[in-house]
């Protein structure tokens, strides 16, 4: 799923750098916001799964036997 997100992310970002170039400078920086605020979803998605996993470790943690 995060890889799907993220090369979504990255397919919105090329989308909108060619709509700049040959469409229309307004679409696409709209469209390039839209990418950006998509990957700051994603990173904070990654980010609330490592804080998750960190609070799991010392459950876990079998070095002291």
């Amino acid at each position: 799923m995060k890889i799907f997100l993220i090369s979504v992310c990255t397919a919105a970002q090329l989308t909108a750098y060619g709509l700049i170039i040959f469409v229309s400078v307004r679409a696409g920086i709209t469209a390039l916001l839209i990418s950006y605020a998509a990957l700051a979803l994603v990173i904070a998605r990654l980010w609330k799964e490592a804080k998750k996993e960190k609070k799991e470790e010392p459950w876990n943690d079998y070095r002291n036997y």
